[in-house]
Parts: C-alpha cells; structure tokens; sequence
C-alpha cells in the first residue's frame, strides 16, 4: 500500500519541491495543493488522504490530468466522474497521464499550466480565490462546485502551508544561497497566501 499521509504531512512533504516549481510562475501554493488533495484523495479505512486515489497509487497522477494526444509518455486508463455543461454526473473512460513518481506529477502539473493558452488568466490571477475560479473557468475539471471545494480545501491547508514554507525558508537559510533570495522566493509565498 502506498505511504498514507495526512493533509498536513502531505504539505510537509513536498513543500521544499513545490517551493522551486512554482517560483515566478504565477502558481499559488494553495493552489497546487488543493488541486493535488481534491484530484489525488482516496479512502483508507472510511478516512480521506492525499495520494490515496487508484490514479494517484498506480499511475502517480496527483491532479487528474487527461492524456490527450499531445502527450508522449505513458498512459493510465481508468474510469472517470464528469459532468455535463448542464451538471448532470456521469462516468466515463479516460486516458490519464502516467509518472514514474509523484514528483514528476508535481513537475509536469506546473508545466502544464504553463504551456496551455486557456491557463494563463489563472496564472495572472491576483489572489487564490481568483485563481481557482479562473482554473474552473476555463476547464480544468467539470465539476460545477469545483472552485468552491478548491478554496474550501485550500483554506483547510492554508496554516500546514504557511508553517510547512516557514521551515523551508529555515533550510534554505542554512545553505549557501544568497539570503536576498530567499527573502525576496519566501515573502513573495507568503503575500500570496495571505492576499488569498
């Protein structure tokens, strides 16, 4: 069975990671944690954890992205909830984008976003309630409450975040890394879960 980590261990874990991807990109931290909780979540024991979904365990995909045919790496098929434009549920097949570990998923999330047009409003987004609103605008997933669960979560999470960056910044302190920087990286983080 895969590692099950709480939502808190789960921030912990990937947060000196996330830091590096998501620097100058636009990528709230609540943001990509959230959608990793929401896409990645599975039940272990009538309990919820990150990571826990059949995707996320045998294909290492956290954030439910599809493999269309622009993608050249390997593929998960598996079953799927969508919904209508007129919110009715229904399942379907779909192919997922398969990693060879979580941090690849973590990587090409982040690359993803970038690459595609219908993203950059959400990559521009002035708070994190913009930007989740801005992802479930232009399609990132069909649900129509989507954005709604995103905040929610990301609210939930927003503490393990903050304090999860705050000893980041303490283990990059200790390193040789000019300290302008990582004042400059880490206040930055911060702002950007304060403004929301």
């Amino acid at each position: 069975m895969a590692e099950l980590l709480t939502r808190e261990q789960f921030v912990n874990k990937y947060s000196s990671l996330v830091a590096e991807l998501i620097k100058n990109t636009g990528i709230y931290p609540q943001t990509l944690f959230a959608q990793a909780i929401v896409e990645s979540q599975g039940k272990v024991n009538g309990v919820y954890y990150p990571a826990q979904s059949k995707l996320s365990r045998e294909a290492n995909n956290l954030f439910g992205i599809k493999a269309d045919s622009s993608w050249k790496g390997d593929r998960y098929n598996i079953n799927t909830g969508e919904y209508t434009p007129q919110g009715q549920y229904y399942t379907e097949s779909a192919n997922f984008r398969a990693y060879d570990n979580k941090e690849d998923s973590f990587k090409d999330y982040v690359k993803f976003l970038q690459v595609n047009p219908r993203y950059q409003k959400a990559l521009k987004a002035g708070s994190f309630l913009d930007q989740v609103n801005e992802l479930q605008k232009a399609g990132y997933a069909t649900s129509p409450s989507y954005a709604t669960l995103l905040y929610q979560v990301g609210l939930s999470i927003k503490g393990f975040i903050q304090s999860a960056f705050a000893n980041v910044t303490n283990v990059l302190k200790k390193s040789p890394v000019s300290s302008i920087l990582i004042i400059a990286l880490f206040g930055l983080l911060a702002y950007k879960l304060i403004k929301k």
